[in-house]
Order: C-alpha cells, then structure tokens, then sequence
C-alpha cells in the first residue's frame, strides 16, 4: 500500500475483535515505535504491553475516578455533561482492547540546559529562557566601534532593540530584517547610492544616507539608539593628532 494512501484511509477503531493478536504483530509495532524519530536520538520512551484483562479494568477505572473529580470544576455545565458521557465510552474505549501497548516519556534534558546550569544559571533562570505559549520574539542589537566622530576621539554604541508586531503577526526578526531590506531598495531605486558593483555597506551608508536610512526604520518603529562617548586617543592615533 503506497504511504499516503495509508495515511489519508486510517481510521480510529473503539471496538475490538476478542482474538489475541500475535506477538510477531505486537513486535512490528513496538518497533515502529522505536524507529521514530527524537531529539539527538535519545530515545525517551519506552512501552508496556499489556494483555492482562483485570490490569485492563484497573486503568480503566482509574481513568473515570479522575474525571468524577473533573466534573465539578467543569466552566460549563456543556463541558460538564461531555466529561459524563465521555468517562464510559471515549476515555475508556481501550478497557475492551485485546492488547494495549503503554508508553512511558522521560523528562528530556537538552544539552544547553545542561551547559547553562554549569554556568550558573538556575532552574528557573533556564524556563524563563524557553520561550512559552503567547510570547513572542525579540530583536536585539549593540555594536560598539571607536574612531572618530566629529572630529574627536570617541566610543559609538548603536543600540537597537525591536519587538514583534502581534497585529499584524510578524515576527520581530521579519520585521528589522524585511523593512531594512525594503528600504535599502527603495533607496536604491532613487538613485541614493552613486557606487557600482558590490560595494560593502558601510561604504554605502554615510552620512546624509545613513540618516534617510535610519528615518524611514524609525517610521516603522524600529529605532536605532546612537550613544557617543569620547575616548582617549590611543598613542597612534595620538601621534597622527600631533602631526596633523
């Protein structure tokens, strides 16, 4: 049977035939279990046949005591009625079963998690680093070059730190990395740039440029802080001072 036909013609099967089914079979599935793919091939699972009727019931009953303490704390009285009707037939459909196979998970440990707890990181510095349901991404930037600015020794950081639009839903990354690109287009659609060739970008964005460039970023919101601090000069530069 060709795989896609296999996958668009299954089907959830509640009722069961009482015939055992042969340990060949319950084998082929476990393996298939086993072939499945995980993280750094760690394999976190492993699975427990279970053929034992009175085992069965036990799960079964555990199942529905569960959903009695559930009930009460339904939102709604339609939520509750489902919980009723779902404990004896849908949550518990596999009491009938000829064979149930169980799967265990172990927790998995990233390697990083590892690597930040050596660093000093606790635990809940770690959880608060992944990133959870509803949040969304960052940019952040800081460059730092010294040389000189207006004439004068100095240290320029360029700060950049950008959010993601959650009306629109682009990501932060989309948009500092799609709005730059569209702009220096445009830009270069103008006329702006008067250099042939493949010309590295910070010999194309100065002066008068780089400002229309950061402008039309900060019309969308993204702002690029520059903070100067002077410097002393080193004694190269110092020298070349002197010459002057």
């Amino acid at each position: 049977m060709d795989l896609f036909d296999s996958i668009k013609g299954r089907t959830s099967i509640r009722r069961f035939k009482q015939a055992p089914v042969p340990d060949e079979d319950i084998r082929k599935i476990l393996d298939a279990g086993r072939l499945a793919p995980s993280a750094n091939n760690t394999q976190p699972w492993s699975f427990l046949v279970i053929k034992d009727k009175e085992t069965l019931k036990k799960m079964a009953a555990a199942v529905r005591e569960m959903v009695d303490r559930m009930i009460p704390h339904a939102e709604e009285e339609k939520h509750a009625q489902r919980l009723a009707a779902y404990k004896g037939t849908y949550y518990t459909f596999f009491e009938n079963a000829p064979v149930v196979i169980a799967v265990f998970m172990e927790g998995y440990d990233a390697g990083t998690n590892k690597l930040l707890g050596r660093m000093g990181y606790s635990a809940e510095d770690i959880m608060r680093l992944r990133p959870n349901p509803g949040e969304t991404d960052v940019c952040v930037m800081w460059c730092s070059v010294e040389g000189e600015k207006d004439g004068h020794p100095a240290r320029v950081d360029y700060w950049l730190w950008d959010q993601a639009d959650t009306i629109t839903g682009i990501s932060s990354m989309g948009r500092v990395t799609g709005f730059s690109a569209a702009i220096a287009a445009w830009m270069l659609g103008k006329g702006m740039f008067p250099q042939i060739g493949v010309v590295a970008p910070e010999d194309c964005f100065d002066g008068p440029r780089y400002h229309t460039y950061v402008n039309e970023l900060a019309k969308h919101d993204i702002n690029i802080l520059e903070e100067v601090t002077p410097v002393e000069p080193s004694g190269e530069a110092l020298r070349q001072r002197l010459a002057r």
